[in-house]
Protein backbone atom coordinates (compact mmCIF):
# COMPACT_ATOMS: atom_id res chain seq x y z
CA UNK A 1 0.00 0.00 0.00
CA UNK A 2 2.71 2.42 0.96
CA UNK A 3 4.65 1.55 -2.19
CA UNK A 4 1.62 2.21 -4.35
CA UNK A 5 1.03 5.64 -2.74
CA UNK A 6 4.67 6.56 -3.34
CA UNK A 7 4.36 5.71 -7.04
CA UNK A 8 1.23 7.85 -7.36
CA UNK A 9 2.95 10.78 -5.64
CA UNK A 10 6.03 10.60 -7.90
CA UNK A 11 3.84 10.41 -11.01
CA UNK A 12 1.88 13.47 -9.89
CA UNK A 13 5.09 15.46 -9.30
CA UNK A 14 6.47 14.44 -12.69
CA UNK A 15 3.23 15.49 -14.43
CA UNK A 16 3.31 18.89 -12.74
CA UNK A 17 6.95 19.46 -13.78
CA UNK A 18 6.13 18.70 -17.43
CA UNK A 19 3.20 21.10 -17.34
CA UNK A 20 5.38 23.86 -15.87
CA UNK A 21 8.08 23.46 -18.52
CA UNK A 22 5.51 23.51 -21.29
CA UNK A 23 3.94 26.72 -19.98
CA UNK A 24 7.31 28.49 -19.88
CA UNK A 25 8.13 27.55 -23.46
CA UNK A 26 4.76 28.59 -24.87
CA UNK A 27 4.73 32.00 -23.12
CA UNK A 28 6.80 34.48 -25.20
CA UNK A 29 6.36 37.17 -22.55
CA UNK A 30 8.08 35.16 -19.85
CA UNK A 31 11.07 36.93 -18.34
CA UNK A 32 14.42 35.38 -19.24
CA UNK A 33 16.56 33.96 -16.50
CA UNK A 34 19.22 36.16 -14.92
CA UNK A 35 22.63 36.13 -16.57
CA UNK A 36 24.47 35.58 -13.28
CA UNK A 37 23.78 31.85 -13.24
CA UNK A 38 20.97 32.15 -10.63
CA UNK A 39 17.85 30.73 -12.26
CA UNK A 40 15.60 32.09 -9.53
CA UNK A 41 13.68 35.19 -10.57
CA UNK A 42 13.53 37.49 -7.57
CA UNK A 43 10.88 39.67 -9.17
CA UNK A 44 13.21 42.66 -9.66
CA UNK A 45 13.66 44.16 -13.17
CA UNK A 46 16.59 42.73 -15.12
CA UNK A 47 19.01 45.29 -16.60
CA UNK A 48 19.93 45.04 -20.33
CA UNK A 49 23.55 44.39 -19.42
CA UNK A 50 22.49 41.23 -17.62
CA UNK A 51 20.85 39.77 -20.67
CA UNK A 52 22.69 37.44 -23.01
CA UNK A 53 23.26 38.77 -26.56
CA UNK A 54 20.25 38.27 -28.81
CA UNK A 55 20.57 35.61 -31.49
CA UNK A 56 21.79 36.74 -34.90
CA UNK A 57 18.55 36.41 -36.85
CA UNK A 58 20.31 37.04 -40.16
CA UNK A 59 22.77 34.25 -39.50
CA UNK A 60 20.02 31.89 -38.32
CA UNK A 61 17.76 32.65 -41.25
CA UNK A 62 20.72 32.17 -43.52
CA UNK A 63 21.22 28.63 -42.24
CA UNK A 64 17.65 27.55 -42.98
CA UNK A 65 15.37 29.74 -45.07
CA UNK A 66 11.65 30.23 -44.55
CA UNK A 67 10.85 27.41 -46.95
CA UNK A 68 13.11 24.99 -45.12
CA UNK A 69 15.43 24.85 -48.10
CA UNK A 70 19.18 24.35 -47.68
CA UNK A 71 21.16 27.63 -47.74
CA UNK A 72 22.95 28.87 -50.88
CA UNK A 73 26.74 28.30 -50.89
CA UNK A 74 27.60 31.78 -49.50
CA UNK A 75 24.26 32.55 -47.88
CA UNK A 76 24.60 33.49 -44.26
CA UNK A 77 28.34 34.11 -44.53
CA UNK A 78 29.77 37.51 -43.49
CA UNK A 79 29.40 40.15 -46.25
CA UNK A 80 32.46 40.67 -48.45
CA UNK A 81 34.39 43.94 -48.20
CA UNK A 82 33.80 45.36 -51.69
CA UNK A 83 36.14 48.29 -51.03
CA UNK A 84 38.99 45.97 -50.16
CA UNK A 85 38.37 43.78 -53.19
CA UNK A 86 38.10 46.72 -55.58
CA UNK A 87 41.27 48.19 -54.07
CA UNK A 88 43.19 45.15 -55.25
CA UNK A 89 42.41 45.92 -58.91
CA UNK A 90 41.44 49.54 -59.63
CA UNK A 91 39.31 49.35 -62.73
CA UNK A 92 39.27 53.15 -62.97
CA UNK A 93 43.03 53.36 -63.63
CA UNK A 94 43.82 54.15 -67.26
CA UNK A 95 47.53 54.36 -68.13
CA UNK A 96 46.71 56.49 -71.18
CA UNK A 97 45.33 59.22 -68.91
CA UNK A 98 47.60 58.70 -65.93
CA UNK A 99 51.02 59.04 -67.56
CA UNK A 100 53.24 61.66 -69.15
CA UNK A 101 54.77 60.30 -72.35
CA UNK A 102 58.05 61.15 -74.13
CA UNK A 103 58.25 60.82 -77.92
CA UNK A 104 60.88 58.20 -78.75
CA UNK A 105 60.17 57.42 -82.41
CA UNK A 106 58.20 59.00 -85.26
CA UNK A 107 57.44 57.45 -88.62
CA UNK A 108 55.72 59.46 -91.35
CA UNK A 109 55.12 58.95 -95.06
CA UNK A 110 58.75 60.05 -95.54
CA UNK A 111 60.05 57.34 -93.21
CA UNK A 112 61.60 57.51 -89.72
CA UNK A 113 62.18 61.05 -88.44
CA UNK A 114 64.94 62.35 -86.16
CA UNK A 115 63.90 63.57 -82.70
CA UNK A 116 66.72 65.86 -81.56
CA UNK A 117 64.61 67.64 -78.91
CA UNK A 118 62.23 66.62 -76.17
CA UNK A 119 58.56 66.19 -77.18
CA UNK A 120 55.98 65.26 -74.54
CA UNK A 121 52.33 64.26 -74.34
CA UNK A 122 50.01 64.31 -71.33
CA UNK A 123 46.27 63.58 -71.13
CA UNK A 124 45.39 64.47 -67.53
CA UNK A 125 41.63 65.04 -67.84
CA UNK A 126 40.44 62.38 -70.28
CA UNK A 127 39.10 65.01 -72.69
CA UNK A 128 42.03 67.43 -73.09
CA UNK A 129 45.68 66.71 -73.92
CA UNK A 130 48.73 68.95 -73.71
CA UNK A 131 52.49 68.81 -73.94
CA UNK A 132 55.58 70.38 -75.45
CA UNK A 133 56.19 69.94 -79.16
CA UNK A 134 59.91 70.69 -79.07
CA UNK A 135 59.64 74.47 -78.98
CA UNK A 136 56.09 75.50 -78.03
CA UNK A 137 53.43 74.21 -75.69
CA UNK A 138 50.32 72.71 -77.31
CA UNK A 139 46.87 71.53 -76.28
CA UNK A 140 43.76 70.01 -77.86
CA UNK A 141 40.45 68.36 -77.05
CA UNK A 142 40.25 64.65 -77.80
CA UNK A 143 38.02 61.58 -77.45
CA UNK A 144 38.99 57.95 -77.03
CA UNK A 145 37.15 54.64 -76.78
CA UNK A 146 38.24 51.00 -77.07
CA UNK A 147 41.60 51.81 -78.61
CA UNK A 148 40.39 54.50 -80.99
CA UNK A 149 41.30 58.16 -80.60
CA UNK A 150 40.26 61.39 -82.30
CA UNK A 151 42.13 64.65 -81.75
CA UNK A 152 40.52 68.02 -82.41
CA UNK A 153 42.50 70.93 -83.92
CA UNK A 154 45.70 71.59 -81.97
CA UNK A 155 46.37 74.99 -80.40
CA UNK A 156 49.97 76.12 -79.83
CA UNK A 157 51.86 78.95 -78.26
CA UNK A 158 53.67 81.15 -80.77
CA UNK A 159 57.25 81.33 -79.48
CA UNK A 160 59.79 81.49 -82.29
CA UNK A 161 62.09 78.47 -82.56
CA UNK A 162 65.75 79.37 -82.91
CA UNK A 163 66.89 76.23 -84.71
CA UNK A 164 65.52 75.07 -88.07
CA UNK A 165 65.54 71.40 -87.04
CA UNK A 166 63.54 72.25 -83.91
CA UNK A 167 60.90 74.03 -85.99
CA UNK A 168 60.78 71.10 -88.44
CA UNK A 169 60.33 68.60 -85.60
CA UNK A 170 57.50 70.65 -84.13
CA UNK A 171 55.56 71.02 -87.38
CA UNK A 172 56.05 67.36 -88.37
CA UNK A 173 54.96 66.06 -84.96
CA UNK A 174 51.82 68.20 -84.61
CA UNK A 175 50.74 67.42 -88.18
CA UNK A 176 51.09 63.69 -87.50
CA UNK A 177 49.36 63.84 -84.11
CA UNK A 178 46.41 65.62 -85.69
CA UNK A 179 45.70 62.52 -87.84
CA UNK A 180 45.79 59.98 -84.97
CA UNK A 181 43.08 57.32 -85.20
CA UNK A 182 44.03 54.51 -82.79
CA UNK A 183 46.48 53.56 -80.07
CA UNK A 184 47.92 50.63 -78.13
CA UNK A 185 49.73 50.47 -74.79
CA UNK A 186 52.30 47.77 -74.05
CA UNK A 187 53.78 48.19 -70.57
CA UNK A 188 55.79 51.43 -70.78
CA UNK A 189 55.21 52.06 -74.50
CA UNK A 190 52.36 54.00 -76.10
CA UNK A 191 51.97 53.68 -79.87
CA UNK A 192 49.63 56.08 -81.66
CA UNK A 193 48.78 55.13 -85.23
CA UNK A 194 48.40 58.06 -87.62
CA UNK A 195 47.24 58.44 -91.21
CA UNK A 196 50.77 57.94 -92.60
CA UNK A 197 52.70 56.19 -89.84
CA UNK A 198 52.99 56.11 -86.09
CA UNK A 199 54.19 57.99 -83.01
CA UNK A 200 55.91 55.92 -80.34
CA UNK A 201 56.17 57.22 -76.77
CA UNK A 202 57.83 55.88 -73.63
CA UNK A 203 56.52 56.42 -70.14
CA UNK A 204 58.11 59.27 -68.16
CA UNK A 205 58.74 58.31 -64.55
CA UNK A 206 57.62 61.41 -62.63
CA UNK A 207 60.09 62.95 -60.21
CA UNK A 208 59.14 63.31 -56.55
CA UNK A 209 56.87 66.31 -56.02
CA UNK A 210 58.87 69.50 -55.61
CA UNK A 211 58.39 71.52 -52.46
CA UNK A 212 56.25 74.64 -52.80
CA UNK A 213 58.67 76.56 -50.60
CA UNK A 214 62.36 77.18 -51.22
CA UNK A 215 62.02 76.26 -54.90
CA UNK A 216 62.70 78.64 -57.77
CA UNK A 217 59.57 78.31 -59.93
CA UNK A 218 60.11 79.31 -63.58
CA UNK A 219 57.00 80.46 -65.45
CA UNK A 220 56.72 78.89 -68.89
CA UNK A 221 53.03 79.14 -69.90
CA UNK A 222 50.15 81.53 -69.28
CA UNK A 223 46.60 80.43 -70.12
CA UNK A 224 43.44 82.53 -70.26
CA UNK A 225 40.07 81.70 -71.80
CA UNK A 226 41.46 78.32 -73.01
CA UNK A 227 44.26 80.06 -74.96
CA UNK A 228 47.83 79.30 -73.94
CA UNK A 229 51.02 81.17 -74.72
CA UNK A 230 54.67 80.93 -73.78
CA UNK A 231 56.76 83.79 -72.47
CA UNK A 232 58.14 86.22 -75.00
CA UNK A 233 61.58 85.17 -76.19
CA UNK A 234 64.35 86.54 -74.02
CA UNK A 235 62.22 87.05 -70.91
CA UNK A 236 62.33 85.37 -67.52
CA UNK A 237 59.66 85.16 -64.81
CA UNK A 238 60.41 83.64 -61.40
CA UNK A 239 58.38 82.99 -58.24
CA UNK A 240 59.79 81.87 -54.89
CA UNK A 241 57.75 80.91 -51.80
CA UNK A 242 59.54 81.33 -48.48
CA UNK A 243 58.66 79.29 -45.41
CA UNK A 244 57.84 82.44 -43.41
CA UNK A 245 54.82 83.20 -45.62
CA UNK A 246 56.52 85.73 -47.87
CA UNK A 247 57.01 85.37 -51.61
CA UNK A 248 59.14 87.22 -54.13
CA UNK A 249 60.32 86.97 -57.68
CA UNK A 250 60.99 88.62 -61.00
CA UNK A 251 58.04 89.53 -63.23
CA UNK A 252 59.77 90.09 -66.64
CA UNK A 253 61.42 93.47 -65.96
CA UNK A 254 60.98 94.18 -62.26
CA UNK A 255 61.40 92.46 -58.93
CA UNK A 256 58.28 92.02 -56.79
CA UNK A 257 57.40 90.93 -53.25
CA UNK A 258 54.24 89.85 -51.45
CA UNK A 259 52.96 87.45 -48.81
CA UNK A 260 50.75 84.41 -49.23
CA UNK A 261 48.48 82.01 -47.36
CA UNK A 262 48.11 78.35 -48.28
CA UNK A 263 45.79 75.68 -46.90
CA UNK A 264 45.60 72.33 -48.68
CA UNK A 265 45.27 73.34 -52.35
CA UNK A 266 43.94 76.83 -51.63
CA UNK A 267 46.37 79.68 -52.32
CA UNK A 268 46.00 83.44 -52.02
CA UNK A 269 48.40 86.37 -52.26
CA UNK A 270 48.36 89.72 -50.48
CA UNK A 271 48.64 92.88 -52.60
CA UNK A 272 51.85 92.71 -54.62
CA UNK A 273 54.53 95.40 -54.31
CA UNK A 274 57.15 95.86 -57.01
CA UNK A 275 59.50 98.15 -58.85
CA UNK A 276 58.01 100.44 -61.46
CA UNK A 277 60.68 100.52 -64.19
CA UNK A 278 59.34 100.21 -67.72
CA UNK A 279 60.39 97.24 -69.82
CA UNK A 280 62.43 97.49 -73.01
CA UNK A 281 59.31 97.10 -75.19
CA UNK A 282 55.53 97.11 -74.87
CA UNK A 283 55.21 93.32 -75.21
CA UNK A 284 57.33 92.87 -72.09
CA UNK A 285 55.25 95.46 -70.23
CA UNK A 286 52.05 93.62 -71.17
CA UNK A 287 53.45 90.24 -70.11
CA UNK A 288 54.52 91.61 -66.74
CA UNK A 289 51.11 93.21 -66.15
CA UNK A 290 49.25 90.03 -67.12
CA UNK A 291 51.41 87.89 -64.85
CA UNK A 292 51.09 90.11 -61.79
CA UNK A 293 47.32 90.50 -62.28
CA UNK A 294 46.83 86.74 -62.58
CA UNK A 295 49.03 86.06 -59.57
CA UNK A 296 47.08 88.54 -57.47
CA UNK A 297 43.83 86.70 -58.30
CA UNK A 298 45.14 83.21 -57.48
CA UNK A 299 42.66 80.89 -55.77
CA UNK A 300 44.34 77.47 -55.70
CA UNK A 301 47.34 75.47 -56.85
CA UNK A 302 48.58 71.96 -57.52
CA UNK A 303 52.02 70.38 -57.82
CA UNK A 304 52.63 67.48 -60.23
CA UNK A 305 56.23 66.33 -59.95
CA UNK A 306 58.31 69.39 -60.81
CA UNK A 307 55.37 71.31 -62.27
CA UNK A 308 53.39 73.98 -60.36
CA UNK A 309 50.03 75.19 -61.65
CA UNK A 310 48.51 78.30 -60.06
CA UNK A 311 44.81 78.63 -60.85
CA UNK A 312 42.99 81.96 -61.12
CA UNK A 313 39.46 82.81 -62.36
CA UNK A 314 40.54 83.40 -65.97
CA UNK A 315 43.08 80.59 -66.41
CA UNK A 316 46.36 79.28 -65.06
CA UNK A 317 50.03 80.09 -64.57
CA UNK A 318 52.27 77.09 -65.24
CA UNK A 319 55.75 76.84 -63.73
CA UNK A 320 58.63 74.36 -63.71
CA UNK A 321 60.95 73.87 -60.77
CA UNK A 322 64.38 75.22 -61.66
CA UNK A 323 67.03 72.50 -61.49
CA UNK A 324 69.47 72.96 -58.64
CA UNK A 325 72.35 75.27 -59.43
CA UNK A 326 74.61 73.05 -57.35
CA UNK A 327 74.57 70.11 -59.77
CA UNK A 328 74.43 69.23 -63.45
CA UNK A 329 73.25 70.34 -65.94
CA UNK A 330 74.15 73.81 -64.66
CA UNK A 331 77.55 72.78 -63.35
CA UNK A 332 80.30 71.32 -65.53
CA UNK A 333 78.40 71.75 -68.80
CA UNK A 334 80.13 73.54 -71.67
CA UNK A 335 77.40 76.07 -72.47
CA UNK A 336 77.68 77.63 -75.94
CA UNK A 337 76.05 80.98 -76.71
CA UNK A 338 73.53 80.37 -79.52
CA UNK A 339 71.42 83.56 -79.40
CA UNK A 340 71.76 87.04 -77.93
CA UNK A 341 69.27 89.86 -77.43
CA UNK A 342 71.09 93.16 -76.90
CA UNK A 343 69.02 96.21 -75.88
CA UNK A 344 65.86 94.65 -77.26
CA UNK A 345 67.35 93.63 -80.63
CA UNK A 346 68.57 90.23 -81.80
CA UNK A 347 72.31 90.37 -82.28
CA UNK A 348 74.24 88.23 -84.75
CA UNK A 349 77.10 86.19 -83.31
CA UNK A 350 80.15 86.72 -85.49
CA UNK A 351 83.46 84.90 -85.86
CA UNK A 352 84.51 81.32 -86.33
CA UNK A 353 85.13 80.50 -82.67
CA UNK A 354 82.21 79.95 -80.27
CA UNK A 355 81.41 81.99 -77.18
CA UNK A 356 81.13 79.62 -74.22
CA UNK A 357 80.75 79.47 -70.44
CA UNK A 358 81.44 76.69 -67.94
CA UNK A 359 80.32 76.92 -64.30
CA UNK A 360 82.05 75.00 -61.54
CA UNK A 361 81.22 75.23 -57.83
CA UNK A 362 81.93 78.99 -57.60
CA UNK A 363 83.96 79.79 -60.71
CA UNK A 364 83.04 80.67 -64.29
CA UNK A 365 85.32 80.33 -67.28
CA UNK A 366 84.94 80.16 -71.03
CA UNK A 367 85.84 81.66 -74.37
CA UNK A 368 84.97 85.02 -75.94
CA UNK A 369 85.57 84.02 -79.55
CA UNK A 370 89.12 85.41 -79.35
CA UNK A 371 90.30 84.87 -75.77
CA UNK A 372 89.65 82.86 -72.64
CA UNK A 373 88.00 84.44 -69.61
CA UNK A 374 87.58 83.47 -65.95
CA UNK A 375 86.09 84.81 -62.73
CA UNK A 376 83.85 83.94 -59.78
CA UNK A 377 80.09 84.04 -59.20
CA UNK A 378 77.38 83.49 -56.60
CA UNK A 379 73.75 82.37 -56.91
CA UNK A 380 70.69 83.28 -54.85
CA UNK A 381 66.99 82.60 -55.44
CA UNK A 382 67.15 82.28 -59.21
CA UNK A 383 69.83 84.91 -59.78
CA UNK A 384 73.51 84.67 -60.69
CA UNK A 385 75.91 87.50 -59.82
CA UNK A 386 79.33 87.57 -61.46
CA UNK A 387 82.44 89.46 -60.46
CA UNK A 388 84.70 91.27 -62.92
CA UNK A 389 85.90 88.80 -65.56
CA UNK A 390 89.60 88.57 -66.42
CA UNK A 391 90.65 87.60 -69.95
CA UNK A 392 93.72 86.65 -71.87
CA UNK A 393 94.98 89.34 -74.26
CA UNK A 394 95.19 87.81 -77.70
CA UNK A 395 94.09 90.20 -80.45
CA UNK A 396 90.95 89.32 -82.40
CA UNK A 397 91.23 88.90 -86.17
CA UNK A 398 88.71 91.62 -87.04
CA UNK A 399 87.05 94.63 -85.49
CA UNK A 400 83.57 93.00 -85.34
CA UNK A 401 84.89 90.07 -83.29
CA UNK A 402 86.77 92.45 -81.01
CA UNK A 403 83.64 94.57 -80.41
CA UNK A 404 81.62 91.42 -79.74
CA UNK A 405 84.19 90.21 -77.20
CA UNK A 406 84.10 93.54 -75.34
CA UNK A 407 80.29 93.66 -75.23
CA UNK A 408 80.05 89.99 -74.17
CA UNK A 409 82.48 90.18 -71.27
CA UNK A 410 81.08 93.54 -70.13
CA UNK A 411 77.48 92.25 -70.17
CA UNK A 412 78.37 88.90 -68.58
CA UNK A 413 80.73 90.17 -65.87
CA UNK A 414 80.02 92.19 -62.72
CA UNK A 415 76.27 91.81 -63.24
CA UNK A 416 73.29 90.10 -61.62
CA UNK A 417 71.46 87.85 -64.08
CA UNK A 418 68.10 86.18 -63.70
CA UNK A 419 68.42 82.51 -64.64
CA UNK A 420 66.09 80.27 -66.63
CA UNK A 421 67.38 76.69 -66.80
CA UNK A 422 66.32 73.34 -68.19
CA UNK A 423 68.21 70.37 -69.59
CA UNK A 424 68.67 72.01 -72.99
CA UNK A 425 68.83 75.77 -72.47
CA UNK A 426 70.42 78.17 -70.01
CA UNK A 427 69.07 81.73 -70.22
CA UNK A 428 70.77 84.65 -68.46
CA UNK A 429 68.60 87.78 -68.42
CA UNK A 430 69.33 91.42 -67.57
CA UNK A 431 67.33 94.48 -68.67
CA UNK A 432 69.79 95.13 -71.53
CA UNK A 433 70.99 91.65 -72.48
CA UNK A 434 69.59 88.14 -72.72
CA UNK A 435 72.03 85.28 -73.38
CA UNK A 436 70.76 81.90 -74.63
CA UNK A 437 73.19 79.03 -74.13
CA UNK A 438 72.86 75.41 -75.23
CA UNK A 439 75.22 72.50 -74.46
CA UNK A 440 78.09 72.68 -76.92
CA UNK A 441 78.13 69.89 -79.53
Amino acid sequence: MFTQLRKILLLTIFTLLIAACSATTDNPDAEPPAANGNNTNTGNPVSPDELAPPPNDAAVSGMVDDNNQPPAPNEGAPPTNDAAVSGMVDSSFNPLLSTEWLLSAMITADGPQKIPYEVTLLMPEGTKLNGNSGCNSYSAQFTHENGSITINPIMQTMMACFEDDRMLLESTYTAALQTAHSYTIDNDTLTILTADGQLVFTRIIPPPPASLTNTVWQLHTLTAADAARSLFAGTVVHLIFNEDGTASGFATCNNFATSYTVEDDQLQFAPIAGQLALCANEDYNQQESEFLAALGQATSHRIDGNQLTIIHPDGTLQFSAQPALTAEPFLNTNWQLTSWIHQGEWRDIVGQEPLTAVFTADQINGTTGCNNFFGSYTTNNGTLTTDILATTRRACLDDAAMAQETDFTTALGQTTHHIQLDAETLTLFTPNNTFFFNPAP
